[in-house]
């Protein structure tokens, strides 16, 4: 019975050798896995690490590229302003001469019609039966009662 005890022992242990071997290899697999898994992971992290420092310089450059079409605009803005300004002050000028131009032809225009005009001024001198106050202003008719 020892002996059938025994060799039932070692069945029974040979059954969990078995097990645990199996168990090994799994977990053997499995840390070749994770290691594998471990690996890719460093490797993603170093590609993800590069990239984002790839990505920061793209942005400083973008940061200076930015300032650069900022100070072109600018210049533009400038430079388009004062062609506005001057096109602006030759239009003035221009409506300047005009206007002058204008004012002088119609200033000619009235002086040649003040010289078409005659200008008869007839002065009469008051009869006998006028009045003093009817024709003459009352200034002339004090000046002539002291006479």
């Amino acid at each position: 019975q020892m002996c059938i005890r025994d060799s039932n022992e070692v069945v029974r242990l040979n059954t969990e050798n078995r097990k645990l071997r199996d168990q090994a290899k799994v977990m053997g697999k499995e840390k070749i896995n994770l290691e594998i898994q471990l690996d890719k992971d460093a490797a993603f992290r170093k590609t993800m690490e590069s990239d984002n420092s790839i990505l920061k310089e793209e942005i400083e450059k973008l940061k200076e590229e930015k300032v650069l079409i900022k100070a072109n605009l600018e210049r533009i803005y400038e430079d388009q302003l004062a062609e506005s300004k001057e096109i602006i002050s030759q239009a003035m000028k221009q409506l300047e001469a005009k206007h002058k131009q204008e004012a002088s032809t119609f200033t000619k225009s009235i002086n040649a019609n003040l010289q078409q005009i005659e200008i008869c001024l007839l002065y009469t001198s008051p009869s006998p039966r006028d009045s003093c106050a009817s024709r003459m202003p009352s200034s002339a008719c004090k000046k002539k009662k002291k006479k």
